[in-house]
């Protein structure tokens, strides 16, 4: 069978043009498959490029979030109002540059009651690789008796430019209760609803 299957080249006057024409059609079918195999290994090369490259800035960048809190009812220019400290902190491996701090602290039973009245905390600074920075801002409202009714809730974002030069945002909320004048401070509870970043 093997020598049947062939035979029809040994039918074939192998003449210099006739094997020169066989080696160019060879010879073309294997530049085909190369320079198809080129275009995929540049794709791929490609890909793996851009991937690797958005590998490396998610494990490099900056990211933004708070660690901790606490809010107190205080006296200040004779109306008590709530007060907040925030520790924000720079988890990721880059500077975080740019950074400003909208907050805002509002009473409410639920956190959908509350309006978004909030402050915007002056001046950009740079957050360094596994530091923080203290905030404190008070409430733009007074409390009438002196305890904060039912939920105090402290929310607001961080913007934020990573060293790649995309800007951030992180948005918080946080939940604060049984406040009372000349308590103790009552650490941040976290409220999931609108808590994000990207």
């Amino acid at each position: 069978m093997f020598t049947d299957t062939f035979t029809w080249i040994e039918k074939i006057h192998w003449t210099a043009q006739a094997i020169s024409a066989a080696a160019t059609i060879a010879l073309a079918c294997l530049t085909f498959v190369l320079a198809v195999g080129t275009v995929f290994l540049w794709w791929a090369t490609r890909q793996l490029v851009r991937n690797g490259k958005r590998t490396a800035e998610q494990q490099l960048r900056a990211y933004v979030g708070i660690t901790s809190g606490h809010v107190a009812l205080e006296t200040i220019d004779g109306t008590i109002k709530p007060r907040a400290t925030i520790r924000i902190e720079n988890f990721g491996q880059t500077p975080a540059y740019e950074v400003s701090v909208f907050s805002a602290i509002e009473n409410a039973t639920k956190f959908s009651e509350v309006c978004d009245n909030g402050t915007l905390i002056p001046g950009k600074i740079t957050i360094f690789p596994k530091s923080s920075v203290r905030i404190i801002f008070s409430g733009n409202y007074g409390v009438p008796d002196g305890t904060a009714p039912v939920g105090t809730f402290v929310f607001g974002h961080i913007t934020y430019n990573d060293a790649f030069g995309y800007s951030k945002r992180t948005n918080f909320r946080f939940t604060a209760r049984e406040l009372t004048l000349g308590g103790r401070s009552t650490d941040l509870c976290s409220c999931d609803d609108g808590k994000d970043a990207n």
